[in-house]
């Protein structure tokens, strides 16, 4: 893995392939000491793992798909949750036949490689449990 600052508050990240995710942004982010930015990215993953939220159970609903898939979107943001930062992001996964999959990214492996920017915030967001919910949200 290997990033670059490439402006006061911006920086390109590349993650290679074999790194995982959410822990790797999630590293990077301690190292740098990111505590609050926005994520996006593109790529190739295997092995991942998105989810959906039920509101009725509070729980996520989990789905695997273990072959490589591209990458079409990563979105995400990186917000303080019990002061360490956390990584909360939905993909879209793509298969060869152009069939695509989204939701909640639960983890991935990185299959190719993945790119990534992170633009930092002015000020930290930290996350706080919401009981209506069931989710941790941003305390604003």
């Amino acid at each position: 893995m290997n990033g670059k600052k490439v402006s006061p508050k911006l920086w390109m990240l590349r993650i290679d392939a074999g790194d995982k995710l959410p822990d790797s942004i999630i590293g990077f982010c301690r190292k740098n000491g990111i505590k609050t930015a926005r994520v996006e990215g593109i790529g190739a993953l295997r092995n991942v793992v998105l989810g959906f939220y039920s509101l009725e159970r509070k729980q996520y609903f989990q789905h695997e798909y273990p072959e490589h898939h591209e990458l079409l979107l990563l979105k995400g943001n990186v917000t303080l949750k019990e002061g360490k930062p956390f990584l909360h992001a939905h993909a879209i996964i793509g298969k060869p036949n152009n069939a695509c999959f989204g939701g909640h990214l639960v983890r991935g492996e990185v299959s190719a490689t993945l790119e990534v920017f992170i633009e930092e915030t002015e000020k930290p967001v930290e996350r706080k449990s919401e009981k209506k919910t069931g989710l941790h949200v941003w305390k604003v």
